[in-house]
């Protein structure tokens, strides 16, 4: 399958669906979309620093703010991004040129990437927890990533 093909079927796969779990490994931020870890099912957003959550009006949280020692304050900053369960997938954009991420959620939300170094091998992926397969990018471009 092609790129476009793969983002395509992913995206529509996706669209109108809930955030069902989110977890935040150091500062690395991962949305599942109608899936749980271990389910084997669903879509999961694996996004890699440097990334920011926007509600309406306001940068809620950045990757950044996850790269603390206090365990207590890493916690607090978890617990503020589950404002993002059970909110749809409006839409899943890539910028040309830089291939950052944006994932739109209902009620304005945006989750988004950016570009923080120009040779990073991987920014971000959409895995089909299906298949095991994913989109990976980063600012050299796309590439499909099979499993096994």
């Amino acid at each position: 399958m092609d790129l476009d093909s793969f983002f395509d079927d992913l995206r529509r796969r996706v669209l109108g669906r809930p955030v069902t779990f989110r977890r935040l490994a150091a500062n690395t931020l991962l949305i599942y979309i109608d899936n749980e870890p271990g389910d084997g099912t669903g879509v999961t957003f694996w996004i890699n620093p440097v990334w920011h959550v926007r509600e309406p009006g306001q940068v809620l949280a950045g990757s950044r703010q996850a790269q603390v020692d206090d365990e207590e304050e890493f916690y607090r900053l978890g617990e503020r991004l589950d404002v993002l369960l059970g909110l749809t997938v409006q839409d899943v954009t890539i910028e040309p040129g830089t291939f950052d991420l944006t994932l739109a959620l209902s009620g304005g939300y945006l989750v988004k990437t950016f570009v923080a170094q120009a040779a990073r091998d991987e920014s971000w992926h959409i895995r089909d927890n299906t298949t095991g397969s994913r989109l990976s990018g980063s600012p050299q471009g796309l590439r499909i990533v099979s499993h096994g």
